[in-house]
This record gives structure tokens, sequence and C-alpha cells, in this order.
């Protein structure tokens, strides 16, 4: 599944992506995740909620 950071990449460019981070101690792995944008991790093409599974039901 891609995320919308990743939709634009092709395979070789997520493998490496993916290798980099694994080789990455804790304080590198910190460094990226401070430089993500948190609004463009979301799943490509299907929105929370679309199909009702995270709506929270009326329990009233």
């Amino acid at each position: 599944m891609r995320s919308e950071a990743t939709k634009h990449m092709d395979a070789y460019e997520l493998q490496h992506l993916q290798e980099r981070i694994a080789a990455m101690d804790e304080a590198e792995l910190e460094e990226y995740r401070a430089g993500i944008d948190p609004d463009s991790m979301g799943f490509f093409e299907e929105e929370a909620g679309e199909d009702g599974s995270n709506e929270e039901a009326d329990t009233l």
C-alpha cells in the first residue's frame, strides 16, 4: 500500500528509501521523522472512514 508521500515513487526508489530507513540509527531516524509532514503520510486513494469503518456509532 502506498502513502501520499510515496505515491509517485517507482519500485526502485521505494526499495532504496526502505533500505535507507532500515539502516538508520535512532538519532538519524528521529531527524528523518522530524522532517516529514504528517499530512502527507495518509494512505493514497483511500480516506479514513470512506467505507464507514472509522465512523463512531451513535450509542444514545
